[in-house]
């Protein structure tokens, strides 16, 4: 992994301990869980959990798809999670093989009336130098992109002003609160930014 991915997770990290609060998460493992009364939207997995929820505030409930300590790409839903997931307005997920029973899951979701919004369709992934494809694990990374969209923080705000679009369309009688939540994140990823254009000068020097 480059030193500019590495940062780029440090940062990440130091963030989200920073910045988080006890929002709404739920999670599929428990079969006791029950969804509370309101708008109800789910993430694959915890970085867009994360997105979902400082957009989100109080006036929305996420679902968390992946269980803390499972990879992503490893995960298969049980017939449980399916149903939870069909509660849902909106699914963001990052695609581009991250995923894959994301994608398979479409034919039964988008009848249902759930968006699935995939995040690597609206944002552009992260290109890997050619030294580095040589020894890239994944299938993606071996194309020469990394799907790892959310470690950017750039691109962070771009995904956050995608959840904010798709929340306010899905429930536009908060569209006020989604709209200002954004905007507050959003100034936070800015000063991360920041943060991490410095270290990466100093990482150079």
């Amino acid at each position: 992994m480059s030193k500019k991915i590495m940062l780029s997770l440090a940062i990440f990290l130091f963030i989200v301990g920073a910045l988080a609060y006890r929002g709404r998460i739920i999670y599929f493992s428990s079969s006791k869980t029950k969804i509370p009364a309101g708008v109800t939207i789910a993430a694959s997995f915890y970085p867009l959990v994360h997105f979902a929820e400082k957009v989100s505030g109080t006036s929305a409930s996420v679902i968390s798809m992946v269980p803390n300590g499972i990879e992503p790409h490893e995960f298969e839903p049980t017939p449980q999670d399916i149903i939870r997931l069909r509660q849902s307005k909106v699914f963001f997920y990052i695609g581009d093989g991250l995923e894959p029973w994301a994608e398979r899951l479409k034919a039964e979701l988008e009848p249902a009336g759930v968006r699935m919004i995939s995040i690597a369709a609206a944002v552009t992934t992260l290109p890997i130098a050619e030294e580095e494809i040589i020894i890239a694990e994944s299938e993606e990374e071996q194309a020469g992109y990394d799907p790892h969209v959310w470690l950017d923080p750039v691109r962070a705000q771009n995904i956050v002003a995608l959840i904010r679009d798709e929340l306010i369309q899905a429930d536009p009688t908060h569209a006020t609160e989604y709209r200002q939540n954004a905007a507050n994140y959003t100034n936070e990823l800015a000063k991360l930014h920041d943060a991490y254009e410095k270290g990466l000068a100093q990482c150079a020097s």
